[in-house]
């Protein structure tokens, strides 16, 4: 009996005193808890303001309202300078005060040089503005073709292009319209054919030549019943319309057709010079039947025109370049 009071002398206040050190674990814990969530203050949330489109210091202002911190970005964009172009969070998001917001600023446009586009074709005017590159003067490319404008230009060739807006070295942004004028070449005028049956050849070519016309070919074809080199049929036809471009036939009477003048095949050779530029060729025949084109065409540099033409009695060929006359040769 002696023992067993002893031992609970012994047992009983451990137990004591591990039970109060957990009750005011817990109550330490709890109150903690209590003071974290009741009693400590939490920060406020406010709705993040819509910046975009805004001037950076107004924005900077609203950020200071809603005691919001900015964090600045400038980039290059097409919004004007010194306004918002974007924002993080975006608004109406709701973040805590002292939180900071992300804001890109624009530093303007990236301008370009405009290059001279004049005399080029669109296709070619716009692999030239498209690319965005350097050069000595600063920024070039980056550009595009914006209103096409087409008008009639004896000086300028058909689609090419005549004038530009904005003009040759105008700094503009990247990424600007050029508008453009584009020839659709010289403006032709239409005129009747004359009636030349009944002339005289050479006064048939004095006609033409009135006119603004060319004679491709003169034609003879034995008539006894007519006069000698009149005129007996024509092409194009009377009253026809025509332009400077279109080319004459005449068939003109003839009593016989000599031996000498009897119609044989020649060839004709031409090399143009080099150079960087097409060569507009232009090559005449002249002989028994009288004179006619047999090529005009632009041809490009160093290159070799070949033609198999026919000709009756004695003949000689004439050749232009670029409208001037460069040779003249027996055939």
């Amino acid at each position: 009996m002696k023992i067993y009071k002893n031992y609970k002398l012994v047992r009983f206040p451990v137990v004591k005193i591990f039970l109060t050190a957990f009750v005011f674990f817990f109550i330490g814990i709890f109150s903690s808890t209590f003071a974290i969530m009741f009693i400590t203050p939490q920060k406020k949330q406010v709705r993040v303001p819509n910046l975009v489109g805004q001037e950076y210091e107004k924005a900077l202002e609203v950020l200071k309202k809603y005691k919001l911190k900015p964090k600045v970005n400038f980039k290059y964009s097409h919004i004007p300078q010194n306004h918002i172009i974007s924002q993080l969070p975006t608004s109406g998001k709701q973040v805590k005060i002292g939180r900071g917001i992300e804001i890109n600023v624009s530093k303007g446009p990236i301008f370009v040089e405009v290059p001279d586009i004049t005399k080029l074709t669109l296709l070619k005017a716009k692999d030239i503005l498209r690319p965005v590159g350097n050069n000595k003067n600063g920024n070039i490319g980056g550009l595009k073709i914006g209103e096409v404008t087409y008008v009639h230009s004896p000086e300028v060739e058909k689609d090419c292009i005549i004038a530009q807006n904005p003009c040759h070295r105008k700094k503009v942004p990247k990424d600007s319209s050029i508008n453009v004028l584009v020839s659709l070449g010289e403006k032709k005028l239409t005129l009747l054919m004359p009636d030349l049956t009944n002339l005289k050849s050479s006064e048939a070519l004095t006609t033409l030549n009135q006119l603004g016309l060319t004679l491709k070919s003169i034609e003879h074809k034995v008539d006894k019943n007519a006069e000698e080199d009149i005129v007996l049929n024509q092409n194009p036809e009377v009253d026809t319309e025509v332009t400077k471009d279109d080319l004459v036939t005449l068939v003109v009477s003839a009593k016989k057709i000599k031996e000498t003048e009897q119609a044989r095949n020649i060839f004709i050779t031409y090399k143009t010079p080099d150079g960087f530029y097409h060569f507009q060729v232009r090559i005449l025949v002249k002989d028994f039947q009288g004179e006619r084109e047999v090529y005009n065409q632009k041809t490009p540099p160093g290159s070799k025109v070949e033609l198999g033409v026919e000709v009756s009695g004695k003949a000689k060929a004439i050749i232009y370049l670029n409208e001037v006359l460069k040779e003249e040769r027996e055939l």
